[in-house]
């Protein structure tokens, strides 16, 4: 995913340094960068460049070919993509001119097929740039170099067995260059990655979560900064192998990880998007579509944070999808065409875009090419478990557990020579021709395994393509519940807060939002004790809720404290369910073990009154009315000042 974007600074010390570099910048590229390095904001770096450039014609070859690497690196981080792979293409271009190896020729080489990843996600395109990187660093003879461009080229060989073998014997040589030149703890986290992809490749889930949580570990014992992007990047890989196996709860443990770390590190300006894009993905994978919904619509609002646009096209497609499968045909209908038409004939996403083809097919009432589609998805699935038998690498999978242990041991303790873990694997090579025996034993059991599930895989997708048609039933994730009250915690009442209040906006309707407390709470606490308390909590709660029925939003957002919102609601309205409300919960004795107490509530509500009104702000207002009402002698409700 993308780099890390630089923060805003003091503006006066970026005029500072144009102001010395400008009498020094026919110079070099050496004086370049240190203005560079000296300029504190992203546009103020772009802008230092685009001064420079007619002065660099002037300047030796590598240090031209140096600048316009750099330059690249100043346009990515300002999110022009194509511009930066132009910058890059030009510095590659002046080293093949001059032929003579060099690390910035094969930075130039990875930068470029960097922009194509996030161009295209697509190895055939990105690839190239790769294979070439790999042959200037041989030339180089720089270990530490040649040992990175076999780590990203290993990435490359993805397709068939061949693929797959090959991409082992890369990532062995980069882990022999690494013990022979003591690189392991740097490269540990980088090779244990494309482990993983390999295995992902083909389809071995378990192995692939296990080498990308290997990763993760490695680079959280670095404990560098610049490791913060690959740790998020690690997390991101396990929640997709997590869905794969049906591990819901490591699954939903890994998005909230996602979340912190998006807010411990906000100078990550992608992350908070890639941590509801992958609870978008878990909560679609257990059928949970509306829950799933809320998710790419959050993500959504945030999709120009990120350069990488394959992710945004696949939640446009994953929201049509998730439409049509709550039975909400006409909204799945009205985003079909823009989906369609960002996915294109991306390869990588052609399942998906069968999928919206069901929906094109079904909502022009042409039902035998949906089920023409279907068929199309049900043959795909087929095909992918006959190539995962026919594949057959679980032997190569432990063939390269042998080969990766020398590598896996000096990273970690660098207790044994290189000598010594060759004849470790020497030793277990029997137990790998028993394996290998084993298969062949099994394999015919495994083809009539997969057969079968392959039938009741057809089967149970046919059911699933009827039981759309009938099925409305709409359910909430339970860890958006509050599990006392049944009612939405605080991060679910927040997201729908947010979007109630965006829709009252944008279709210029009233909306108000009312701050609720428990009076004496704690009082009730400390004499009748907590249990008594979870009664009063759950008793003023249906009260609530019998008042707020068919149209305020409800939500716990503190242990005694509530947010009621009234979306195209009206003043009259809203004011006197609010007193409604209280006068109920005056009028409640609540009994327990011969015990009876009454309770009262307090509360502060507010309306939103132009377009800058955010949720927050509304959220402060009625806060400081509830603080009114209490200091007023509670058992009231308080409309808040704008004053």
């Amino acid at each position: 995913m993308c780099k890390p974007m630089i923060k805003l600074k003091n503006r006066f010390w970026l005029c500072l340094c144009l102001g010395l570099f400008s009498a020094s910048a026919l110079a070099d590229f050496k004086v370049f960068q240190e203005a560079l390095n000296a300029t504190q904001t992203e546009k103020a770096k772009l802008l230092l460049v685009q001064e420079t450039e007619p002065e660099v014609a002037n300047w030796g070859v590598i240090d031209q070919g140096r600048f316009h690497h750099q330059k690249g690196l100043v346009l990515e981080i300002n999110d022009q993509i194509e511009a930066a792979k132009q910058a890059f293409t030009q510095a590659i271009e002046i080293y093949e001119k001059d032929g003579t190896p060099n690390e910035h020729w094969v930075s130039s080489l990875f930068d470029r097929s960097y922009m194509d990843y996030l161009l295209t996600n697509d190895p055939k395109v990105y690839c190239p740039d790769r294979k070439a990187a790999v042959a200037v660093a041989r030339k180089l003879g720089e270990a530490k170099a040649l040992a990175r461009a076999l780590v990203r080229l290993a990435f490359c060989y993805q397709e068939g067995v061949e693929g797959f073998k090959i991409g082992l014997q890369v990532l062995d040589e980069a882990a022999r260059i690494a013990q022979e030149n003591q690189l392991a703890g740097s490269m540990t986290g980088m090779i244990h990655n494309a482990t993983a992809n390999l295995y992902r490749s083909k389809n071995i889930h378990d192995k692939a979560y296990e080498y990308y949580a290997k990763a993760y570990q490695a680079w959280a014992l670095q404990g560098l900064k610049e490791d913060v992007q690959d740790m998020f990047n690690m997390l991101h890989n396990m929640v997709a192998e997590s869905i794969k196996t049906g591990a819901w709860e490591q699954a939903d443990g890994h998005v909230n990880q996602l979340f912190q770390m998006a807010e411990e590190h906000p100078d990550f300006r992608d992350f908070t998007f890639f941590a509801f894009y992958n609870q978008a993905q878990v909560t679609y994978a257990q059928n949970q579509f509306l829950p799933a919904i809320e998710s790419i619509e959050m993500a959504q609002e945030l999709a120009d944070t990120t350069p990488e646009t394959y992710f945004v096209k696949v939640l446009k497609g994953l929201r049509v999808v998730a439409y049509f499968r709550l039975g909400e045909f006409n909204t799945a209908a009205e985003y079909v065409a823009e989906a369609k038409q960002e996915i294109g004939d991306q390869a990588s996403l052609q399942e998906l875009l069968t999928k919206l083809q069901v929906v094109e097919a079904h909502q022009a009432g042409e039902y035998g090419q949906a089920l023409s589609h279907l068929w199309s998805l049900l043959d795909q699935a087929a095909q992918s478990k006959h190539e995962f038998v026919k594949n057959a690498v679980a032997l190569e999978s432990v063939t390269f557990d042998q080969k990766i242990i020398p590598f896996q041991q000096q990273a970690l303790a660098d207790q044994l020579t290189i000598q010594q873990l060759e004849l470790e694997k020497q030793t277990k090579q029997s137990q790998i021709n028993q394996l290998e025996l084993d298969k062949q034993i099994k394999e015919n059991k495994i083809n009539q395994l997969i057969l079968t599930l392959i039938s009741i895989g057809l089967l149970g997708l046919l059911l699933a393509f009827w039981l759309v048609y009938r099925s409305r039933h709409k359910y909430l994730d339970l860890s958006r519940t509050d599990p006392l009250t049944k009612i939405a915690n605080r991060r679910h009442i927040m997201a729908l807060g947010h979007q109630a209040l965006k829709r009252s906006q944008e279709q210029k309707q009233a909306f108000y939002l009312a701050i609720i407390d428990i009076d004496n709470f704690k009082q009730i606490n400390d004499q009748y004790g907590h249990v008594m308390g979870d009664q009063v909590i759950k008793a003023v709660v249906q009260v609530l809720r019998q008042h707020a029925e068919g149209g305020p939003l409800l939500g716990r957002i503190g242990g005694e404290e509530f947010v009621l919102m009234g979306p195209n609601s009206s003043f009259d309205v809203f004011s006197q369910l609010l007193d409604a409300a209280r006068t109920h919960v005056a009028g409640l004795q609540i009994a327990m073990s011969e015990q009876t107490v009454g309770v009262t509530i307090s509360g502060g509500y507010v309306g939103a009154s132009s377009s800058a009104d955010t949720l927050e702000g509304l959220m402060s207002l009625a806060d400081d009315a509830l603080y009114q009402a209490k200091a007023a002698g509670k058992n009231q409700m308080v409309l808040a000042s704008r004053d």
